[in-house]
């Protein structure tokens, strides 16, 4: 017979996500991620503020995109977010543009630089991911060049991966 919509949004697997937090949540890949932006203008719409750049690194707003020049390899763009130790979380970004070697990189305690973990370097545009679980109240998502060259960056997230109760 018929199935209705009900009946297939009845068949996902919550992972113990409490009903009253379900629409709070998407599902990405097999990981229920919740919906609060932890960056904030990921999306660069308009300017690239609230990024901070590294090392005397050139950043510019183009056209909906942040623009990365280094002159030295391991420079970049961050920014610093507030997390719960031992929760995980997802970063997400997109390099659109890209003339060098580059990759995402999520870090913890004073610096940008001290990594957590990075997403697979490339030197070709592509969708970066990274899940880590935080060690401090504070993390750094940094978009970062490994050698010298530019890279244009749009649509940078974190968000928490959810957990069942």
């Amino acid at each position: 017979g018929n199935i209705s919509v009900k009946q297939v949004t009845n068949a996902l697997v919550y992972n113990n996500i409490p009903e009253s937090n379900r629409f709070n949540a998407q599902l990405v890949g097999l990981d229920w991620v919740g919906t609060t932006e932890l960056v904030t203008n990921g999306n660069f719409a308009t300017d690239i503020n609230d990024w901070t750049a590294s090392v005397a690194t050139p950043l510019a707003w183009d056209s909906g995109s942040i623009e990365i020049e280094t002159s030295s390899s391991g420079r970049g763009a961050w920014q610093a977010f507030t997390t719960v130790v031992g929760a995980t979380y997802l970063a997400t970004g997109y390099s659109i543009i890209a003339s060098t070697a580059h990759l995402l990189r999520v870090g913890s305690g004073s610096t940008a630089d001290s990594g957590i973990a990075d997403s697979a370097e490339t030197s070709v545009p592509a969708k970066h991911s990274v899940i880590f679980a935080a060690i401090s109240a504070t993390s750094y998502v940094y978009m970062r060049n490994t050698d010298i060259g530019t890279v244009n960056w749009d649509n940078i997230s974190v968000k928490r991966i959810l957990e069942a109760p």
